[in-house]
């Protein structure tokens, strides 16, 4: 990746490069891939959001939108913005349905040219790569600190920065808190599938809020 100053840990590199060759593998047995990270709450079913993708487009991804985010984080550290498009998806909540053949190689091939400017790769190349872009609303990918979230009801939380619920944080916004005890509900719901000592921080993390 050359001196550049990447937005992720450089350790997540080949988990996110697996993941770009998981969904060229994935993309040729089906018609459309739902594409999520773990930091994420869901709080209702994607079966709408699917079926609404199904029934009014033929083929591009579809993301919300973090343009106005990425400008102002772009400008806050001096970096240079090679992804000037209109739209720019967060990828921690995508629904793919465009041929993704190829697709790795592609990957490979933009961060060997283009290295120096990108700061998050798999993010950065899939909106680079893909033109037909629809935006979703913001309730299908809620990133908990921006204005407003609170205020609508999120199909998806996202818990975006290093503030996540089991890692130890400084809470500020009480209104926000909500969220952060339904992932521990979440946790404890599906307590026998999760690590002991992953489900010990989320509850000693959320709990020592109150």
């Amino acid at each position: 990746m050359g001196g550049n100053r990447l937005m992720v840990h450089r350790s997540a590199v080949p988990a996110i490069a697996q993941r770009i060759k998981a969904l060229e593998e994935v993309s040729a047995e089906t018609d459309c891939v739902l594409n999520f990270d773990l930091d994420t709450l869901f709080l209702g079913s994607a079966v709408p959001l699917l079926e609404e993708i199904t029934a009014e487009h033929k083929s591009g991804i579809f993301g919300v939108s973090e343009r106005e985010n990425q400008d102002k984080w772009m400008k806050q550290m001096k970096l240079k913005e090679i992804v000037n498009t209109p739209l720019y998806f967060n990828t921690d909540l995508m629904c793919y349905k465009a041929d993704c053949k190829g697709l790795y190689e592609k990957f490979i091939k933009t961060i060997e040219e283009k290295g120096d400017f990108i700061y998050c790769p798999e993010q950065d190349f899939v909106n680079l790569h893909f033109r037909k872009k629809h935006q979703l609303s913001g309730e299908f990918n809620a990133i908990w600190f921006n204005p407003g979230y609170k205020d609508m009801a999120p199909l998806m939380v996202h818990y975006l920065s290093m503030e996540k619920p089991w890692n130890r944080f400084i809470y500020l916004d009480f209104r926000a808190y909500a969220y952060w005890q339904k992932y521990l509900s979440a946790c404890e719901r599906m307590e026998s599938y999760l690590d002991r000592e992953f489900l010990k921080r989320v509850r000693s993390n959320v709990r020592r809020v109150k």
